[in-house]
Formats: structure tokens, C-alpha cells, sequence
């Protein structure tokens, strides 16, 4: 039982959630990132989608000797 009421409870939270974060979306005019934060994801995205062999062995947050 106590599963079944944390799953009822994380589909009603979650759509709760979700519809919140839409509307807070759907409110704002443009979504400022910063150049900093967009090139460090596409760096991360990348290392993960390069053959095993082409990625970095050390985790994103710390420095690399290479960059």
C-alpha cells in the first residue's frame, strides 16, 4: 500500500507541478541564460553522446587540464 499512495501522490503533485511551471512559462517574455551556463551544457551534452573513447574522463565540475 504504501507504494500505491506514493505513486497517486507523486502523479498528483507532479501534474500540479508541471501545470505550474507551464503557466510561469507561458508569463515570460524572453528566458535569459547565460552564454557561461549554455556552452558548459552543450560541452556536457556532447561528452555524452561522443563514443566512449572521446570523452573526458574528469566530472564537468571539475577543472580539466585540457580546457
Amino acid at each position: 500500500r504504501l507504494g500505491g499512495n506514493s505513486l497517486i501522490e507523486l502523479l498528483v503533485f507532479g501534474r500540479i507541478t508541471g501545470e505550474a511551471a507551464a503557466a510561469h512559462c507561458r508569463g515570460r517574455v524572453v528566458q535569459k541564460r547565460s552564454p557561461e551556463a549554455v556552452a558548459t551544457a552543450r560541452t556536457e551534452v556532447a561528452d555524452l553522446l561522443a563514443p566512449t573513447a572521446r570523452r573526458t574522463s574528469a566530472p564537468s565540475s571539475a577543472p580539466s587540464a585540457t580546457r
